[in-house]
């Protein structure tokens, strides 16, 4: 756990193929949605890992990191493969300010690359998004959830299950901004190298 002010993040395995980055407001990080339980949890293998400033956890999966300074983080897979680059958690410190009820995360995105994700639902009528709101209606089903080809799948849950994260990219398309209503975020993070592979962890 790393301290942020009057924001904690956590790092954690959930299981072998899947981590899990929390960050809360006021209090330590804790899962509590009722689409999610802890019955099928099996011991996770893990070591902790420092590097280059970095600290955070390495599994069979690979390594989740955190800078416990500036609060960077960055997800690489089992063979070393940078699949979400080193880039800021976001400015708690400002988020947490006054009343705010809501935490936005960034995930990093290559620059070099355009922002394509897959399996988020049917809410836009096109492969390419820039933007998602997630929810329900009349043939619409929009999950907080998306697999990137850059190897990763994530997703992400809120305290409330009424309100759910949605995501847009950052107008320099070099992150991603996941938006939670309330004073609790969780992103579930697997690397994944096809969708298949994405489907089968989700």
């Amino acid at each position: 756990r790393i301290q942020f002010g009057s924001a904690q993040a956590e790092l954690c395995a959930v299981n072998p193929q899947t981590f899990c980055l929390s960050v809360t407001k006021n209090g330590a990080p804790t899962n509590v949605s009722t689409f999610l339980t802890t019955n099928f949890i099996a011991p996770v293998k893990w070591q902790i890992v420092k590097t280059n400033g970095l600290v955070g956890m390495q599994t069979a999966a690979g390594e989740l990191l955190m800078n416990p300074q500036g609060g960077e983080w960055m997800l690489q897979n089992a063979d070393g493969k940078i699949l979400i680059p080193l880039h800021d958690i976001g400015d708690l410190a400002a988020q947490f300010m006054g009343t705010n009820s809501q935490i936005n995360l960034a995930v990093g995105w290559d620059a070099n690359k355009p922002i394509y994700v897959y399996g988020c639902g049917n809410g836009v009528n096109a492969l390419q998004q820039t933007k998602t709101k997630t929810g329900l209606k009349n043939g619409v089903a929009v999950i907080p959830y998306f697999w990137s080809d850059s190897g990763y799948a994530v997703l992400a849950v809120t305290a409330n299950d009424n309100q759910p994260a949605s995501w847009a990219a950052a107008t320099n398309q070099h992150a991603v901004i996941w938006n939670f209503p309330g004073t609790s975020a969780d992103l579930y993070l697997t690397p994944a190298a096809t969708l298949k592979d994405a489907a089968r962890a989700y």
